[in-house]
Parts: structure tokens; C-alpha cells; sequence
């Protein structure tokens, strides 16, 4: 009955060094799953959700969701992958997941096209797929510094240091915008007090790094799958240049964005960045039903979490810039903590024993059946 909930996992990113990142897994949920549905229990597990969903109010099937979940989903769904495979990364810069890719590496292109062609081949004749996310939360701010503080043969140090020679001309003129003393091209970092000419050369040269990363994907997307939507990569760091960059280039510009609600001006008005904006991840924890983590944006209680949950939303429909927001995720992690990293959040609209959380449910089922009358009625 339970060996679908065994499995094995290796790779992690955190939270398993003392088993060196590998070993077997145990999943509850699907334990639960199988004693409530049976053998069977995939097909009327998945049948449950959709029903779930629809008479929540939900219109899209979001990001991560299961390989069967998206093949047989009534409603629309969004696909995603990440770019992997042999290229350089910003050496010199940081990163939580991982470093930054090096955009001006000329391996980047080629893992580009091999990392998109598996999952646009999979999805660019379904009409129901929206369109495709690629990357997750990657190291954007590991660009600014960290570009010239990779060694010399870095790919996009050398775009960079060929970029500001067009502009300065010799290493001298720099030295005097930017108020440095460096010896020569090699030795020249990111100085700690900024002038002006020095931060509007860093944000130049994040703007193009970010359209060529973009435009690299996109012509890829758009070649296996032209009907679809380019969906951009899910700002988590987000520096302006970038995000500039992404709307200069994807159809869609999209944003995990944990905090309580979205400014109605933000993006809006003169502000605007020309395109629209979805918010791929967002989410409230309590710890009042056994949980011992809220999650990255904490209430008090799951009525107070309900609350959230409706205020956000409804934030999101009074800002016109916005086009919708996905909520992460629609179960509660493992509370011995997930195997990639140890998250253990109270962030489901249902419970390991496949429960509904009944004034998650509520709220949705309010919120969203007023949001195409409170959006357009304005």
C-alpha cells in the first residue's frame, strides 16, 4: 500500500549533510493519500484536487505542480524549467540556490536550447498551457559586484571591461569618474562608495546582461514554442536594471513576492513597466494546528491567515499592472521538513491528511468570486 511514498533523493541543497545529501525518503502525504483512496489513489486524488480547485474559485494550475496533475488538468496551467548543463557561472559573485549563470558564456545559449526543447516539445500543442517560467529566484544581485570581482577570463567580466573601455576610453578617465585608483583592468573592483557616473555603468551593464540572458531564452521558447507565452524567471532579487531587462524581452514579467500585500501603484501608472505582471509565489503560516514554522510571511492564527489570503489577492486585482498570483503551495510541507532544504511551513490549503483548511477555503471561495467584478468594475 505505501511504496509509492518511498522514494530516494540525492543532490539536496541543504539540511542532509550528515547523510552527504542522499538517501531514501518517506513521504506522508502519499501514505495518507493511499489509505484514504487506495492502490487507485493517484487517478482519485487528482480527480479530488481539480474538483477542489475549481469549487474554490481557482482558474490556474501554478507553478511545480505534478508531471499528471498538468497532462490531464481541465483548467489552464503554467510549465517551467530551469536552465541547466556545462556553462560558466559569475564566479565572483554569490548566490542562496546558486550562483548566477554567466549569460556571456558562449556555452550559455547551447544549455539554453537543450534545457527548453524537453519541456516546450512537451507542452507547445496543449492549448491549455499558458506558457512557460524559466529559472526560479536566481542571483541577480550577484551581478553588480560580483562581475568584476571574477577572475579576468570571466566571460561577462570581459563584456563589461569592454563595455566601459568603449565609454572611458583608458583605464585613467575611469578611475576619475568612479573616484578608484586601480592599477589596471585585472585589479578594477566595484569601489564601496558609489558616484554617480560608477552606479549608472553598473546598472548599463546589469540592463544588458539581463537582455541578453532574456533574449537568449526567449529566442528559444519562441522557436519551440511560438504560441505560448515567455513567462520570465521569477524575481525574488530584483535590481531595476533587471527587471527592465525582462520587460524589454518577455511577454510577462514575474515576481515571488512574500509580504502582506502589493502597493497599488506599484508598477502602475508611470511607473509601469509596458508589461503585465504575475507574482508566481506568495503565502501565509500560522502555528496554531501543530505546525512549527509560519512559512516567510507569519499570522497569528489560520482565520488571521484567511484574512491574509484575501487581503493579498484583492491587493493584487486593484493593481492593474497585475494580471493574477499564485499561491505556493496547496499542501502543508512535511513538518520533519522537505528533503531539498528542511522547509517544514504551515503554507496549505490542506493538511498532510489531505484536510482542507475550512477558512482557506472560505476566503478563497469569497475573494475569488468577486474578483472579475472588482476588477473590471473599476
Amino acid at each position: 500500500l505505501y511504496k509509492t511514498a518511498f522514494g530516494h533523493a540525492a543532490g539536496v541543497h541543504s539540511m542532509a549533510e550528515r547523510i552527504g545529501g542522499k538517501g531514501r525518503t518517506f513521504s506522508f502525504y502519499r501514505a495518507n493519500l493511499a489509505r484514504k483512496y487506495g492502490d487507485t489513489w493517484p487517478e482519485s486524488w487528482r480527480n479530488t484536487v481539480y474538483a477542489r480547485m475549481q469549487f474554490w474559485g481557482f482558474n490556474t494550475v501554478a507553478n511545480w505542480s505534478q508531471q499528471d496533475v498538468m497532462e490531464n488538468s481541465p483548467l489552464p496551467f503554467t510549465a517551467s524549467t530551469g536552465i541547466y548543463g556545462e556553462f560558466r557561472r559569475i564566479e565572483g559573485g554569490g548566490g542562496y540556490w546558486a550562483k548566477m549563470a554567466d549569460a556571456y558564456d558562449p556555452s550559455f545559449a547551447a544549455a539554453v536550447e537543450k534545457s527548453v526543447v524537453p519541456v516546450a516539445q512537451r507542452w507547445a500543442a496543449t492549448p491549455l498551457c499558458l506558457g512557460y517560467f524559466v529559472d526560479n529566484e536566481i542571483s541577480w544581485e550577484a551581478i553588480e559586484v560580483g562581475t568584476l570581482a571574477s577572475p579576468p577570463d570571466q566571460p561577462c567580466r570581459v563584456a563589461q571591461v569592454e563595455m566601459l573601455t568603449q565609454k572611458y576610453g583608458d583605464l585613467a578617465a575611469l578611475n576619475k569618474a568612479w573616484e578608484t585608483n586601480a592599477a589596471d583592468w585585472e585589479s578594477l573592483r566595484v569601489p564601496g562608495k558609489r558616484t554617480p557616473a560608477c552606479q549608472a555603468d553598473l546598472d548599463a551593464f546589469v540592463y544588458a546582461f539581463g537582455v541578453r540572458y532574456f533574449e537568449t531564452i526567449n529566442s528559444a521558447l519562441k522557436k519551440h514554442a511560438p504560441n505560448q507565452l515567455y513567462l520570465g524567471c521569477r524575481f525574488a532579487s530584483a535590481p531595476k536594471p533587471a527587471v527592465r531587462a525582462c520587460a524589454a524581452v518577455a511577454d510577462v514579467v514575474s515576481f515571488n513576492i512574500y509580504r502582506a500585500s502589493v502597493g497599488r501603484d506599484e508598477y502602475a501608472g508611470e511607473n509601469s513597466l509596458g508589461k503585465p505582471i504575475l507574482i508566481g509565489e506568495f503565502h501565509f503560516g500560522a502555528l496554531d494546528r501543530g505546525m512549527f514554522h509560519t512559512g516567510l510571511v507569519a499570522t497569528s492564527n489560520q482565520r488571521e491567515r484567511a484574512a491574509a489570503y484575501e487581503r493579498y489577492v484583492n491587493s493584487v486585482l486593484d493593481n492593474p499592472s497585475f494580471v493574477g498570483c499564485h499561491w505556493f503551495q496547496y499542501i502543508d510541507e512535511p513538518i520533519t521538513g522537505r528533503t531539498y532544504d528542511g522547509e517544514n511551513y504551515n503554507i496549505g490549503f490542506l493538511t498532510v491528511t489531505d484536510t482542507p483548511y475550512p477558512e482557506m477555503v472560505r476566503a478563497a471561495q469569497k475573494v475569488h468570486g468577486e474578483m472579475y467584478e472588482r476588477r473590471f468594475a473599476k
